[in-house]
C-alpha cells in the first residue's frame, strides 16, 4: 500500500450523516461514533455508534487496524448548557509498519472530517484512554473542573471560571501514532475563579486583587449572563479607580447594547454571550470578552492594566474569544460572530443570543 494513499468516503454520504447525527440535540450525553476502514483499504466506514461513551466505543476497536472515535459530552458551565466533543485516534501496537505509514498520511483529512471537536487524544493500547481521562480533559477546556475546585462558600459571591482562548478548541496537530501515552491538544488550562467579597479585593491575579464599586451588583450581573434561563446576554464595566471595576451596564439586546456601553474615552470591559449551532443541530453557548483601551490613555495607566489583566479576566469569568480594541467602533457584530465561528470551526452556524 502506498504511503501516499488517499482517504475514500462512501458515496452515499453515510459517514457525514452519522457524524452530523451525533451532534443532534436528541442524542445522549455520552454518544459515540467509531470509524474504521474496509479490510486492507483506505475506504472509511462506520464501525458503530450509540450510547455508552468510551467504554462502549472501545469495544469496537481492533488490534490489527487503525480507527477513530468521536465522543460527545453534555455538561453545564455555571448554569449554561454546552456540548463538547473528544476525538480519539486509535493506532494499535499491532499495526504493521507499511499500514501505519499509509494511515499516518490520512490523519489530517480524517481529523478535518470529524471537526469541530474540543479535545484530541491518541492511543495505541486500550488502557491509554478511559472515560475519566476523556471527562477530565473536557472539563479542563470547559472550565468545569476549575470552577468546582474554586466555588466560594455560601457567604461569598461567585464568579465564573476563567478564559478559554481564541484558538480553536480542537487540537491543531495530532499526536504521533506510536505514542504510548495519551496526548491531548486543547486550550490552555483555565485559571481558577475567585470569590468576590463585598467591597474588598475580590479577584486574584497578576499584580494584585480587583475591587468593585458595587460587588453585589457586579456578581449578580455575571450570574445572570451565565444562566441559560436569563435573557441577559451582555455585561460591561469600567476601570474606575486603581484596581477597581465599576459595573456600567447589562442587558438582553446583544452586541448593540454592549457596544453602546463601552467608554470611548476611558478603559472598559465587556462580556457578550452568543449561541453557536454545530451542524445546525447542537446548540452551545459561547462567551466573548472585550477589552477597550483608548489610545488617549496614558502609558502608565496602560501598563497598570497589563499587570491587572489576569485578575480582571477572572472577574468576568470563562470566555472563548477575546477582542482588544482602542475604540468601540473598531469591532462589529459580524467581527464577533466570525471570530467565534472560526475558533470552533462552525463559523456558518454561529448566532447571536
Amino acid at each position: 500500500m502506498s504511503k501516499d494513499a488517499k482517504l475514500v468516503l462512501p458515496a452515499d454520504g453515510s459517514i457525514q450523516k452519522t457524524i452530523a447525527g451525533a451532534r443532534a440535540a436528541d442524542k445522549g450525553p455520552e454518544y459515540f461514533v467509531v470509524l474504521n476502514y474496509e479490510a486492507g483499504s483506505t475506504t472509511l466506514k462506520v464501525a458503530g455508534e450509540g450510547a455508552g461513551g468510551w467504554d462502549a466505543a472501545s469495544a469496537l476497536l481492533t488490534k490489527e487496524d487503525g480507527a477513530y472515535v468521536l465522543l460527545r459530552k453534555d455538561l453545564k458551565v455555571e448554569m449554561a448548557k454546552t456540548v463538547k466533543f473528544a476525538y480519539v485516534e486509535w493506532f494499535p501496537d499491532g499495526l504493521k509498519a507499511m499500514r501505519r505509514i499509509a494511515l499516518s498520511g490520512l490523519k489530517k483529512p480524517v481529523s478535518d472530517l470529524l471537526k469541530p471537536y474540543h479535545v484530541e487524544l491518541s492511543a495505541s493500547e486500550l488502557k491509554d484512554v478511559t472515560q475519566k481521562i476523556v471527562d477530565d480533559r473536557i472539563a479542563a477546556v470547559s472550565g468545569v473542573a476549575v470552577h468546582e475546585r474554586s466555588r466560594p462558600s455560601a457567604a461569598g459571591a461567585e464568579s465564573a471560571a476563567a478564559a478559554a482562548p481564541a484558538a480553536a478548541p480542537a487540537a491543531d496537530a495530532a499526536p504521533a501514532p506510536e505514542a504510548k501515552k495519551v496526548e491531548a491538544k486543547s486550550a490552555p488550562k483555565p485559571s481558577p475563579a475567585k470569590p468576590m467579597g463585598g467591597g474588598a479585593a475580590a479577584a486574584g491575579g497578576c499584580g494584585g486583587g480587583i475591587k468593585y464599586t458595587d460587588a453585589a451588583a457586579f456578581t449578580d450581573a455575571i450570574k445572570a449572563i451565565r444562566n441559560d434561563k436569563n435573557d441577559t446576554n451582555w455585561v460591561t464595566a469600567s476601570y474606575a479607580d486603581r484596581d477597581t471595576l465599576a459595573l456600567t451596564g447589562s442587558g438582553a439586546d446583544g452586541f448593540a447594547g454592549l457596544q453602546g456601553k463601552l467608554d470611548a474615552d476611558g478603559i472598559s470591559f465587556g462580556l457578550l454571550r452568543v449561541t453557536e449551532m454545530i451542524d445546525g443541530k447542537s446548540k452551545t453557548t459561547k462567551f466573548v470578552f472585550i477589552k477597550s483601551i483608548p489610545d488617549s490613555v496614558k502609558p502608565m495607566k496602560k501598563a497598570e492594566i497589563t499587570t491587572r489583566a489576569g485578575a480582571i479576566e477572572k472577574a468576568f469569568g470563562q470566555f472563548h474569544v477575546q477582542f482588544d480594541i482602542s475604540k468601540p467602533t473598531e469591532i462589529s457584530e459580524q467581527n464577533v460572530m466570525d471570530k467565534v465561528g472560526n475558533a470552533s470551526g462552525a463559523k456558518s452556524n454561529v448566532k447571536d443570543k
